[in-house]
């Protein structure tokens, strides 16, 4: 049922012209603006390396020693997400400003409350896709390796599962629902896509390439084959992004999305 309505729904963006081929440039390729995309890749290089050392700090503080190879606690996990999604959300909100006025032609930069309706619409939509790609992916995994996964992919998701009565271990959600989406989507969507935007003028081109990379920032942290679900993840949000051409658009898809699996996780678990 859920493969069907998938494919409902992909059958319906085709028909309305959403994701066919030539799309993009027949309803308007998104407006970079007058800013090079040297420019747009440094606020994304700029905005990791400030979360990241402001994440170092906050371990280095708890005296924590980054050889470790053991993972943190959820205390530590927990105030790491403070700080480092503080000073992520802080330098994304400072670039965005410096952006608009530098570039006040650039579409999809101005985040718009009343898109978060829009968002809303759009994780409607995307939520089932996403959730037929993670199907397929598991069969994919028994298909190759005779296993199938565990039902949870994610190791903060794992530990929210873990420690349910834990206060650390819901700051750490709060930071996975409300901080990540939020630099994450700046990051990939308005200053990497952007970017490839601004330099090939093809849509589709820079949605599978930061789709991609978006995928790949989860090395590690989940299996392969969840990583191609993040990968279609990317994509959709991607496609919302550019043909919405508003900043709140990808922010309240992934926001939905993450709160998704997380209320998935505890109350199925």
């Amino acid at each position: 049922m859920l493969l069907g309505l998938a494919a409902a729904l992909i059958g319906v963006l085709w028909w309305r012209d959403v994701i066919r081929p030539g799309s993009f440039r027949r309803n308007g390729i998104r407006k970079t603006g007058e800013l090079g995309a040297l420019v747009w890749v440094f606020g994304a290089i700029a905005t990791f390396l400030i979360a990241q050392i402001g994440g170092t700090i906050a371990l280095v503080g708890l005296g924590v020693k980054l050889s470790e190879t053991d993972t943190p606690g959820p205390r530590v996990q927990g105030l790491y997400a403070i700080v480092s999604y503080g000073m992520g959300i802080t330098a994304t909100c400072v670039l965005l400003s410096l952006y608009r006025r530098a570039s006040p032609g650039a579409e999809g930069i101005t985040p718009r409350w009343r898109d978060g309706l829009w968002g809303v619409l759009a994780f409607a939509i995307i939520m089932p896709i996403v959730m037929s790609v993670s199907q397929l992916s598991v069969w994919l995994a028994w298909a190759v390796e005779r296993w199938y996964p565990e039902p949870i992919a994610h190791k903060t998701l794992q530990e929210i599962v873990d420690n349910p009565r834990n206060p650390w271990v819901w700051i750490m959600a709060m930071g996975a629902v409300v901080g990540a989406p939020i630099v994450e989507e700046f990051v990939y969507r308005v200053c990497l896509q952007g970017a490839l935007v601004r330099a090939t003028r093809r849509a589709w081109v820079s949605i599978l390439v930061v789709s991609t990379l978006f995928a790949l920032a989860h090395w590690g942290r989940v299996p392969w084959h969840a990583m191609i679900t993040l990968g279609a993840l990317g994509v959709a949000i991607g496609v919302a992004y550019e043909r919405t051409k508003s900043l709140l658009v990808p922010i309240t898809v992934h926001v939905l999305f993450n709160a998704a699996n997380i209320a998935m996780a505890v109350f199925m678990t």
